[in-house]
């Protein structure tokens, strides 16, 4: 397998990104040229922003929240000159379900007695967040005033 530089992986990303979200075309473009971090922030919203990071063969992705959920690839060259949506369809996917409002991000702190055992967090769908709720978990959804 042929190794994938850096560039051509994070510029085969934002183009697909940009395909996919055609109204972000402006923003991202001006962030993606001297920022390593892509970030949104949605009208009336004061949490983190929607941040994506792509570095080397990964693409984390931080919903709105400072957790990441990273995408691991090992695709060459000529993946990504020949089919650079299906390299990327994971996260495209799951980014396009939560800005579309059809997921929401879970998180729960992971504890036993005293002791933090670290953090579950997680992609639901929409009709799911009334029972993640009841499972202790916290919910961060896109809000609905956020286009794409």
């Amino acid at each position: 397998m042929a190794p994938t530089s850096v560039n051509a992986y994070r510029e085969a990303f934002v183009g697909v990104l940009l395909g996919k979200f055609p109204s972000w075309r402006d923003y991202v473009a001006e962030r993606a040229q001297d920022e390593p971090l892509i970030e949104i922030t949605p009208p009336n919203w004061n949490g983190p922003p929607f941040t994506i990071d792509v570095r080397g063969d990964t693409v984390t992705v931080c919903p709105l929240c400072n957790f990441g959920f990273d995408y691991i690839s090992t695709a060459t060259e000529a993946d990504l000159e020949r089919e650079p949506r299906r390299v990327f369809a994971k996260p495209l996917s799951e980014i396009a379900d939560f800005v579309g409002g059809h997921t929401v991000v879970v998180i729960k702190r992971n504890k036993f007695l005293f002791l933090k055992l670290g953090w579950d967090v997680r992609f639901v769908p929409v009709g799911n967040a009334r029972d993640a709720r009841d499972k202790g978990f916290s919910v961060i959804a896109w809000p609905t005033v956020a286009g794409h």
